[in-house]
């Protein structure tokens, strides 16, 4: 055998019994490597560790709308409450800047205790012979077409009044409405103005109070 040879014989003769002595000591080490596991299968292979997961988000709460304020209208009346020819009259009114009143309201106002007491007053627009026929129960009287006759008494009531409610013969008559204009340029407020739309043919017609003469019996 030459030398070479001898060599390679030698080498493999170590690498065996290195061999050997690495099985035997894997065998008696419990933390050594198992013969019978293939450790390059992805399934055995020892899992990395988890990332944490991130914290779960608490949902957002739902944007709650804001309530809009209410804003207060002035009351105005329906034109549901008037028919097609005290419509027309009712815009004529509201355009000149007077109220105008459905025959519930006048009612309404000459019941209610403010009435008696002096704070709501009406106001009867007609003339005198008209007037002293029948009036509403307390009513005042202005004549537009003689103011001299009844402004000295009139005036300091209707500017200590709440309501002044002014009427006439109806829907047919304007003369309510200038009588209440009357009113509002001798200072009178107009926001406490109203025209009575209805009129004396409407008050007479549901059968309502009247006084004939004089008011009170004491003369306009």
């Amino acid at each position: 055998m030459n030398e070479t040879s001898r060599t390679v014989v030698e080498a493999v003769l170590i690498g065996v019994a290195a061999l050997g002595v690495g099985l035997l000591t894997n065998s008696v080490n419990r933390d050594g490597l198992a013969l019978d596991r293939d450790y390059f299968r992805t399934s055995d292979a020892v899992p990395l560790a988890a990332h944490p997961p991130a914290p779960a988000l608490a949902p957002m709460a739902p944007h709650a709308a804001q309530p809009v304020p209410a804003t207060a209208a002035a009351p105005e009346t329906s034109g549901a409450e008037f028919d097609a020819e005290e419509t027309a009259t009712a815009a004529r009114l509201r355009e000149a800047g007077l109220q105008p009143l459905t025959q519930a309201q006048a009612l309404a106002a000459f019941h209610d205790p403010q009435y008696a007491a002096g704070a709501t007053i009406f106001v009867d627009a007609r003339k005198d012979e008209e007037y002293l026929e029948g009036h509403v129960p307390g009513a005042w009287q202005l004549d537009h077409y003689h103011l001299d006759r009844y402004l000295d008494a009139l005036l300091p009531v209707a500017h200590e009044a709440l309501q002044v409610v002014v009427y006439c013969h109806g829907k047919d008559c304007n003369d309510s409405e200038q009588a209440a204009l009357d009113l509002t340029g001798f200072g009178v407020d107009p926001a406490r103005v109203a025209v009575y739309v209805g009129g004396w043919t409407a008050w007479t017609a549901a059968g309502l109070p009247v006084e004939k003469g004089p008011r009170g019996g004491a003369g306009p």
